[in-house]
């Protein structure tokens, strides 16, 4: 589902997710045209314009009546301080107005340099004499300036919407604008789209506009083509860097791919060897943590999911089908894992890891015991007494049923200890070859998988 945009509030993402349904959208694409569309109608509230040009159409010349006010000293607060606040944020500045911001997920340190004060909503509110909007609409949202936001605010305040409709309760806009708890109000969004309401086309210091913020030829021209290149990368088996339902790095695709395989074959041969998913732990070794841990998690899941269920599991769907069967992770960051491009995943009863090679994935640890094997194809994996004879006897079955090993490797913990030995193998064993395998002396346990 493609939304040539940024708002997606109009899509059940759940239900998307569930089905495997990837959602892009285009968040980029209009930013420049959202925000000069803010700066206009802040300049429009500041100077009265669309009220002075409407009267002097009308045949007067009322000077008094529109007289405005400057923005230079004044401090504008910006809600919501992502690509289009900063955008907002930045041509605030130059018209030298002081700036702060409330943003939940934004820290101080990030925005000092832009001349940018974090604080509080409340405060927000009670410092600004402008408010401009530029949050999602989600549950945290809906509502946020209600009648109880409107009476922090200065009674000279202005306030901007143009991010979502339903973020500024427009009953209660009405009653603060009539009443003089604020000063004027512009709004290029509402509940309801087109404008039913007839009660908020009426009120002098009310400025509304239909929807204009991504309405520039230009905008449009990057929303379409922002679209159109992430259908391309999807269909190309490339990673959409626009994907809303599954977390993606922009610019990143190339390093994380090779991290999703390694983590969708760990996932794989750990559903296929352990007997359990309790005390399931995903392991990010250096390079991983740098990455996006969401994405590489959705691909451990999806090859543990897709071993297990009979439904068709992807990268979308992974993350929701694992959350509605209530199985549960733990995530650990070890920067000091023995490879620094390192992946693990552990069970009750099993902990595998494996590395990014340049010949693809590789595991290089399993239950301890160290090992280096291209994933792959057919893998006989024994645990074994180091004893003499074990493996000739191993090799003799399966030449005799004519499968042939194309390679092993071999890991003990001590000489005469335990050992483990994973055989890679170019056909599929027999059941009847592998119940003759398991019945050697010295061979505690054999497992056969098979990694696409």
């Amino acid at each position: 589902i493609a939304r040539a945009g940024v708002g997606i509030d109009n899509i059940d993402i759940e239900a998307a997710s569930e089905k495997g349904i990837l959602i892009i959208n285009a968040p980029s694409g209009n930013t420049i045209a959202a925000c000069e569309h803010t700066i206009a109608l802040i300049m429009c509230l500041a100077r009265k314009i669309p009220q002075a040009n409407q009267s002097t159409k009308s045949g007067a010349w009322d000077k008094k009546s529109f007289i405005g006010t400057e923005l230079a000293g004044k401090t504008a607060g910006i809600i919501g301080l992502g690509k289009i606040g900063a955008e907002v944020a930045k041509r605030l500045t130059s018209f030298e107005m002081n700036i702060i911001a409330y943003d939940p997920f934004v820290k101080q340190e990030d925005v000092t340099d832009l001349g940018i004060k974090m604080v509080q909503l409340d405060e927000l509110f009670e410092k600004s004499d402008v408010v401009t909007m530029h949050v999602p609409k989600n549950k945290h949202t809906l509502n946020m300036l209600n009648m109880e936001a409107l009476k922090k605010m200065k009674k000279t305040a202005m306030l901007v919407n143009c991010s979502r409709g339903g973020i500024v309760n427009e009953d209660d806009l009405l009653k603060a604008l009539s009443s003089g708890i604020i000063n004027s109000a512009a709004l290029d969004v509402f509940d309801k789209e087109p404008l039913e309401r007839d009660d908020l086309r009426k009120p002098d210091n009310l400025i509304i506009t239909p929807h204009l913020g991504a309405s520039t030829l230009e905008a449009q021209d990057k929303v379409a083509l922002s679209v159109a290149e992430d259908i391309l990368r999807f269909f190309d088996g490339e990673i959409p860097e626009s994907a809303c339902n599954f977390s993606s790095v922009k610019g990143a695709e190339g390093e994380l791919k090779p991290f999703l395989h390694l983590a969708e074959k760990l996932g794989s041969a750990a559903s296929q060897i352990s007997g359990s998913l309790d005390n399931l732990k995903f392991i990010y070794g250096e390079r991983a943590m740098k990455l996006n841990l969401n994405a590489v998690k959705s691909a451990f899941l999806k090859g543990l999911l897709s071993q297990i269920l009979d439904e068709k599991v992807n990268l979308i769907s992974a993350l929701p089908i694992a959350r509605k069967r209530n199985i549960l992770w733990d995530d650990f960051e070890n920067p000091k894992e023995k490879f620094v491009d390192a992946l693990g995943i552990e069970t009750a009863d099993l902990s595998l890891k494996g590395r990014v090679a340049a010949d693809g994935a590789r595991f290089f640890e399993c239950n301890g015991f160290e090992c280096d094997i291209k994933v792959g194809g057919n893998e006989l994996i024994l645990s074994n007494e180091d004893i003499p004879g074990i493996i000739g006897k191993v090799g003799t079955i399966l030449g005799n049923a004519n499968v042939n090993i194309a390679s092993m490797d071999v890991a003990r913990n001590k000489k005469g200890g335990r050992a483990l030995t994973i055989i890679k193998l170019d056909e599929k064993p027999l059941p009847e070859t592998l119940a003759e395998i398991e019945k050697i002396k010295g061979i505690s346990s054999i497992k056969l998988i098979f990694i696409a």
